[in-house]
């Protein structure tokens, strides 16, 4: 993920990243996928701390966030059986979102063996 797109995303839910505003080595964090997927992660992330808010759970605290044959995948701590299903909501649908634009992709295997979900017009842009 391109590092203004990230940046945006730490700001935006300091809390699931840990982020504190006086250590800007907090915004190294390190989100590793595709920008297209960057609305899937900040709706997952408004919806996890926005039960956090509403319930009085125990944060969620992201933990790891990337791209492993070719799926979202979303490692948190404190997670509970709502948080849990949130997640699972976004790694669904990144089965079907183009990593690298965020539109309707489909898996796909490049010819040097990586597998990713990208769009018809993608995946012609990347062949390899």
């Amino acid at each position: 993920m391109n590092e203004d797109l990230e940046r945006t995303l730490l700001s935006k839910f300091p809390e699931i990243f840990s982020i504190k505003e006086s250590d800007p080595d907090d915004y190294l964090w390190g989100i590793h996928c595709g920008d297209g997927w960057a609305p899937l992660i900040a709706n997952m992330c408004r919806l996890l701390q926005l039960h956090v808010e509403a319930t009085g759970s125990s944060q969620v605290v992201a933990t790891q966030i990337k791209q492993k044959m070719g799926i979202l995948r979303c490692v948190f701590s404190g997670a509970d059986d709502y948080s849990n299903g949130v997640i699972d909501t976004a790694v669904g649908m990144s089965f079907v979102t183009c990593e690298l634009c965020g539109n309707k992709g489909v898996l796909a295997r490049g010819t040097k063996g990586w597998v990713r979900v990208l769009c018809e017009q993608c995946r012609l842009d990347n062949p390899g």
